[in-house]
């Protein structure tokens, strides 16, 4: 058995202690956690004395401390920039989404790791979650013909960088096809609150409460329906959100998230099949085995299955505050599909389980949003062009931070 992949992680915060750190410690026999590097010297000695590995404050100190591989677990500002600095010294790279605030940004990560011949994976979860999974299996699979059309509404978030890309992948992973047009709306809604302080964490990505409407056409002809209205966040209700695939012979519905809010459904998927003059609900069986999720099976011609290859894993105690309990089985397991992935790439030379490219295309899909909501226009893909959205970026990157966005050439 090859031996596991040294990995270094930057950024000790939420994400990384909740998610990240738990699923590589667990994955033992293909990761092996050996640093931890965060700002603040105090959380890095924490997580590094919780782990029993070295612990950094400088980035550039921990690529010499024997990693293989980095996770940047950090803001979206400077994915770009740590992970450029990381493939240079030779480290493969898994970057947490969005994959950088711009395209001309995401193309100098993409572009560092190409050069170097080291991997890059982006830390998309969605398409490896279980419900999601099996939502995209039974999309390809004939379970309800050719794919026609899929909606994704999210009522809980503004169309922001950091949940958009969640959500055209998405859009993407039911059609499984390339994008080709797009046109959108963007807007405040009159229950909305001014944008807050511009933090790190929001910096470059200013539409936390704003609603959005994206229509995308795809080269196979179906359509995707993206909306990401923030209810959560200002009004006075809440309201379920919604997926829904249209085939031509049925329809896949489901509620979107993995049961992370009390007050929301618990997450189900639902198959219907038009049979002859009557509408047939296809059941869904959950396989459960000694407390873990086994698999997940649509019974009927054709048969999907899911099944669960970390059943038999004890992930160290996770919590992540947005997350309820019975959810986080699901990110965990999703987690676990990207990094063991990540791992199988890097020993054997394959594709990483989202690469760059994918990455890429959910942002531009994010930035092609808001050109067209700014021109009233649609927009053809892919972009050919950097966007107002992206220059603004830029231009308030070298204010904020004192220095080019991009190194130059």
């Amino acid at each position: 058995m090859p031996s596991p992949v040294r990995v270094g992680v930057v950024g000790c915060g939420s994400i990384a202690r909740g998610l990240h750190l738990p699923v590589i410690a667990a994955l033992s026999d293909r990761l092996q956690l050996v640093a931890v590097c965060d700002l603040n010297e105090a959380v890095g000695r924490q997580i590094g004395e919780q782990y029993g590995v070295s612990h950094f404050t400088s980035f550039e100190k921990m690529l010499e401390s024997g990693v293989e591989a980095v996770s940047i677990l950090t803001y979206a500002y400077n994915h770009h920039l740590l992970g450029a600095a990381a493939a240079r010294a030779g480290k493969h790279v898994l970057v947490e989404k969005p994959i950088a605030l711009t395209l001309p940004c995401a193309d100098y990560l993409i572009g560092a790791c190409g050069d170097a011949g080291v991997l890059l994976q982006v830390a998309e979860n969605y398409p490896f979650m279980p419900h999601d999974a099996l939502i995209n299996r039974l999309a390809h699979s004939g379970a309800i013909g050719g794919v026609v059309a899929v909606f994704v509404c999210d009522d809980i978030n503004g169309m922001t960088l950091d949940i958009g890309v969640h959500r055209f992948a998405q859009v993407r992973g039911a059609v499984a096809a390339r994008p080709i047009r797009l046109s959108a709306e963007v807007r405040l809604p009159n229950f909305g609150r001014a944008q807050g302080e511009v933090t790190d964490r929001c910096f470059g990505d200013p539409f936390g409460e704003y609603w959005g409407r994206a229509t995308v056409e795809f080269e196979n002809g179906a359509l995707g329906f993206c909306e990401c209205f923030p209810l959560l966040r200002a009004a006075p209700v809440w309201a379920n959100d919604y997926r829904r695939i249209i085939g031509t012979e049925g329809v896949i519905t489901d509620d979107l998230w993995p049961n992370i809010f009390p007050p929301l459904a618990k997450g189900e998927v639902r198959v219907h099949r038009w049979e002859g003059r009557a509408w047939e609900e296809r059941p869904i069986e959950h396989i459960r085995s000694e407390g873990a999720l086994e698999r997940l099976v649509l019974h009927g011609d054709p048969s999907v299955v899911w099944e669960n290859p970390f059943r038999e894993c004890r992930f160290p105690q996770a919590r992540v505050e947005w997350a309820s309990p019975a959810s986080l089985e699901m990110w965990l397991i999703a987690e676990a599909e990207l990094y063991s992935g990540f791992a199988h790439a890097i020993r054997e030379g394959t594709a990483p389980p989202y690469p760059g490219e994918l990455g890429r295309l959910d942002l531009e899909m994010c930035l092609a949003t808001y050109e067209s909501a700014r021109r009233g226009a649609p927009l053809a893909l892919p972009l050919v062009e950097i966007t107002e959205h992206e220059r603004r970026v830029h231009l308030e990157f070298r204010e904020r931070y004192g220095r080019e966005p991009l190194p130059p050439h």
